[in-house]
């Protein structure tokens, strides 16, 4: 089984539940860190909204529901320390892509 999930200087250490990026360690939630191993998983693609919520969440899709922005916005701002580079890119009309 996988133990570690790499991403440029983003690391997620599954056995010990630690993530970090470069030498910073990331203070996540259970969903955000549920979210970042989902994005982790598939890097470069876009996730829609349905996608995650499905994936995330467990939940049907919600037309209404802003919980998705919500936490990636969160995690992106966890995941984004000064002077490092965006990690999270908002695809206009479609998702989310973890693109470090």
């Amino acid at each position: 089984a996988q133990t570690e999930l790499v991403l440029g200087d983003i690391r997620m250490d599954l056995l010990h539940r630690v993530a970090t990026r470069g030498a910073r360690r990331l203070d996540l939630l259970p969903t955000e860190w549920r979210l970042l191993d989902y994005m982790m998983r598939h890097p470069r693609q876009v996730l829609t909204r349905t996608m995650l919520l499905e994936k995330v969440w467990d939940f049907s899709f919600d037309p209404t529901t802003n919980v998705v922005d919500v936490h990636v916005s969160r995690l992106r701002r966890k995941l984004e320390g000064p002077g490092e580079t965006p990690a999270i890119r908002t695809v206009r009309g479609a998702g989310y892509a973890l693109d470090p």
